[in-house]
């Protein structure tokens, strides 16, 4: 038996949201855009002073610093589960049939599976998210790959002018001669020199945070002290995600972020993605203009034969299918798209060569 759509929805929110770190600190407020296209104006702030000007001649106008509104569609996401009669049965030998819980009838059954299916899909969503809102901040783009998609890539940062510069030579933090607190300090002065804001936030992997702490000046100028990633983020988000917070420096929190996922690619193999990529330092503050956007899915309603184009945060279907599995398909659909509204707030470096 189906259960109805409103009755899906109402499961759903009982359940929660699954932790996450990168789209909950930074992307935590969430927009929504019923017609489709997502139409976001992209700052570029800069730091312009007012021009003087003498009594007779009046007012001068000011250039605006490339500030356009930019159209995105969303990518869907869509993770499914079958419930299959296997799912509610077992065979216990001969011709009779037992529940597979002592106790438990398949009603039961069916409708602990169907809570535990959308809190499967909501943990696979968050995990995607979770992934885009690293592409967005470290990358400046998010690719999406998938069925239907090809490979598209959805742009954030200006090409001729990005948030981003490379260490080189024996700037390296690989090198012997490495000063990494000459380069958050720069880091940090980058994003204020370019939109205003200054980075309270800097997050890298483990791995390179380790290089910068065989700095012995670094270590001289870390505070570690009353250090409670828990207040922040809530423990058990911390614990989670694989968030830690290290120290802090320049007036700017630094984290490490371990958090590796399982991303299928599109031959089908699963590869090992670190939302953190190793040799890169993204300088950033929650005070950056974001949003967590959400485009328009559809979904068939099968109790009253239409076709419904929804917008939210998720959007839960539930139909029968003869396909192989055949059975009750839990069905969990959304359209992220995670934007940094003034990209300038945030500023990557590269810190380390592959």
């Amino acid at each position: 038996m189906l259960v109805q759509i409103d009755k899906l929805q109402k499961i759903v929110s009982l359940a929660g949201t699954a932790p996450s770190f990168l789209r909950d600190y930074f992307f935590g407020v969430p927009a929504y855009y019923p017609n489709g296209e997502i139409n976001i104006e992209i700052e570029k702030n800069g730091q312009q002073v007012a021009p003087f000007v003498a009594p007779e001649i009046g007012g001068k106008v000011m250039e605006r610093l490339g500030s356009k509104i930019k159209t995105f569609t969303a990518p869907e996401v869509a993770p499914q589960r079958v419930i299959t009669t296997k799912n509610l049965l077992a065979a216990a030998g001969n011709d009779q049939v037992v529940f597979i819980e002592a106790g438990s009838t398949p009603e039961t059954r069916q409708a602990d599976l169907i809570k535990k299916d959308f809190m499967d899909n909501e943990d696979a969503i968050t995990r995607r998210e979770e992934l885009m809102c690293g592409e967005a901040l470290f990358k400046g783009q998010v690719t999406v790959t998938g069925d239907g998609y090809g490979t598209q890539v959805i742009k954030f940062w200006d090409d001729a002018d990005k948030p981003y510069s490379e260490l080189t030579g024996a700037a390296l933090w690989t090198a012997a001669t490495a000063d990494p607190v000459a380069d958050i300090e720069f880091g940090i002065s980058q994003t204020q020199n370019r939109s205003g804001i200054t980075a309270n936030d800097v997050i890298m992997s483990p791995k390179t945070w380790q290089l910068a702490r065989k700095n012995e000046g670094l270590l001289k100028q870390l505070d570690t002290k009353n250090l409670d990633v828990g207040e922040i983020l809530g423990q058990n988000v911390a614990n989670a995600m694989g968030v830690r917070l290290v120290a802090r420096l320049a007036g700017a929190n630094i984290w490490t972020y371990s958090k590796t996922l399982k991303v299928q690619q599109a031959d089908g193999t699963i590869v090992d993605t670190p939302v953190v990529p190793d040799g890169l330092v993204l300088f950033g503050s929650k005070s950056v203009p974001t949003e967590m956007a959400y485009g328009v899915v559809s979904i068939t309603d099968v109790k009253n034969q239409t076709l419904r184009h929804s917008t939210g945060r998720r959007v839960v279907n539930q139909y029968l299918s003869n396909k192989n599995p055949a059975g009750i398909v839990n069905e969990t659909k959304c359209a992220p798209l995670p934007v940094p509204k003034v990209p300038d707030g945030f500023y990557v470096l590269k810190v380390t060569t592959p």
